[in-house]
């Protein structure tokens, strides 16, 4: 009962996902398919190297979850917050 892609055309509020490249839990068609599933009009997805824990890969630089803060940030800035 918890499955977004079975649940998320319910889901109507604006909505960010974000997908880490090299997440081993949530691949990358996961987060496609999550994103995809959402009934919301208004709806972003950001890819960001990393892996599940947001760490960036082996010798990137940045990467991982510092590198999601711009793109949250600025989706959050363009809601009013």
């Amino acid at each position: 009962n918890a499955s977004i892609p079975a649940r998320g055309g319910a889901i109507t509020v604006p909505a960010i996902v974000v997908g880490y490249t090299g997440d081993n839990g949530v691949f990358r068609e996961d987060a496609r398919l999550i994103f995809d599933s959402l009934g919301s009009t208004d709806k972003r997805l950001v890819k960001v190297r990393g892996d599940h824990y947001g760490f960036p890969p082996a010798g990137s630089d940045p990467g991982g979850r510092d590198s999601a803060i711009a793109p949250l940030a600025a989706w959050l800035h363009g809601k009013g917050f």
